[in-house]
This record gives C-alpha cells, sequence and structure tokens, in this order.
C-alpha cells in the first residue's frame, strides 16, 4: 500500500521605515510631518494539500479443494468390481481371462467356478492314453489343460484363459448328472445335463440351456478317473486331442 505525500509553503514579511531634520537662525519653521509608514506587504495564502490517494482493497483467497471419494470394492464371485476396487474375477478371487461376453445359462444351476486360473498350453509331446476308471460324486476343478499333437497341425492352436468347475452328483456305473461352470473376465456360462458312462467314454447330453440358445451342445471323451481326479480326452480338428485334468476339491 502506498502512503501520499503532504508540502507546507514558508511565510515572508519585509518593514521599510522614514527620519525628518530641524532649521537654524529665525524662527524655525514648521516641523516637517512624519512621513507616513508604508504599509506591511500582504502574506500569500497557504498553497492546498493534495488528498491522500485510495487503498486498493485486498484479493479474496479461493477456497480448498473438495477430496474424492474412495471407490467401491467389487463383489467377489460375481461380475468384476467398479473403479475404485481392487481387480476382482467372476469367481476364485482373483481376475482370470479377459473374455467380454455375457455367458449363458445363468438359471441351468449356482456352480461358482473355483480352483486356479489356467492357461491352455499347446505340446508336441506324445499324447497320454485314457484308462478309465470309477466316477465318484463330488466338486472337481480344473488344474490344467493341454492340446497334444504335431506342431505343423498347431499352426491354429488357440489358447484360452479360464476356471472351470464341475460337480458329479447321483453317480452310477452308468451315468451322473453334471452341473458345469466356467468362467473368464467377465463372462460365465453354465450348463447342466447328464452323462453316459460306457467303458472308457463319457457322452455329455445337456438339459440345460437349449442348444439353440448359444450352450453347450454336448459329446464324448474319453477318460482317467482316480479317487482324488478326472482326466478327460477330447478329440479335436486336425488330429490334436485336448487332455484336461480336474482335481477333486477338498
Amino acid at each position: 500500500m502506498r502512503k501520499a505525500g503532504l508540502f507546507v509553503s514558508s511565510l515572508f514579511v519585509v518593514f521599510v521605515v522614514g527620519c525628518g531634520s530641524s532649521g537654524g537662525g529665525a524662527t524655525g519653521g514648521s516641523g516637517g510631518g512624519a512621513g507616513t509608514t508604508g504599509g506591511a506587504g500582504t502574506t500569500g495564502g497557504a498553497g492546498t494539500t493534495g488528498g491522500a490517494g485510495t487503498t486498493g482493497g485486498a484479493g479474496t483467497t479461493g477456497g480448498a479443494g473438495t477430496t474424492g471419494g474412495a471407490g467401491v470394492g467389487g463383489h467377489g464371485g460375481g461380475s468384476a468390481g467398479t473403479a475404485g476396487g481392487g481387480a476382482t474375477g467372476t469367481g476364485g478371487g482373483t481376475a482370470c481371462g479377459d473374455a467380454t461376453g455375457t455367458g449363458s445359462g445363468d438359471s441351468c444351476n449356482t456352480v461358482t467356478p473355483g480352483g486356479p486360473c489356467v492357461t491352455s498350453t499347446f505340446s508336441t509331446a506324445a499324447t497320454p492314453t485314457p484308462a478309465g476308471g470309477t466316477f465318484a460324486a463330488g466338486t472337481y476343478n480344473l488344474v490344467s489343460e493341454t492340446t497334444y499333437g504335431p506342431a505343423d497341425a498347431g499352426a491354429g492352436f488357440f489358447s484360452e484363459t479360464l476356471r472351470q468347475t464341475y460337480v458329479l452328483s447321483n453317480v452310477s456305473s452308468t451315468s451322473f448328472t453334471l452341473d458345469q461352470a466356467e468362467s473368464s473376465g467377465t463372462a460365465v456360462a453354465r450348463a447342466h445335463g447328464t452323462v453316459a458312462v460306457s467303458g472308457m467314454t463319457a457322452t455329455f447330453t445337456p438339459t440345460c440351456p437349449l442348444t439353440d440358445g448359444g450352450g453347450d451342445s454336448g459329446g464324448n471323451a474319453e477318460f482317467t478317473v482316480t479317487s482324488t481326479s478326472v482326466t478327460l480326452f477330447e478329440s479335436k480338428n486336425n488330429g490334436l486331442v485336448q487332455v484336461s485334468v480336474y482335481n477333486k476339491a477338498l
């Protein structure tokens, strides 16, 4: 803020004084009258002082910014988490795969895909052979998926990342009921049906969802069953064989 200056003027006064003289001999003449004293000079008026300048107002301080709220965490075993929450998969805890479809068979069962997140691989090693066995009721989670075949046949191999769970019930020596669920990214696919067992071959016939609704169309696979696992051998195009191993959940 700036302060205004103030100036004061000085005053000066000048006085002038005169004197008379006397005559000799005869009667002296009348004394001359006193000289007139000159009037005092007029004093000049004081100068006008300038007004002080106006001080400018202080600036306004801006308000503090608002802190953003924390994001809402996603739901485990369901849809992917919203922004702010940690990555959440469609089952089994952490995210698995990158599919973005809506899936199918939501009403077929209530199985939640569990177990590890599995990425399928290709191998030129010798293909394992099925050994049969006896199925037992229980929940089985996919732990590995390997496609076997010659290198040139594997040119069209497509790798996938997923979780998959099979639930076997109503088991007999010739059949059982199968509820299956798999997830990848935000998509979950479920199916329900029956499996007929003959020798070392199992044939799945789905009853939900309907095949014209994009669901599982069924099929058959050879198998090896132990007390702790189920291994399925499925023939693919170009002589490839996909071998999927499921471990029984504790």
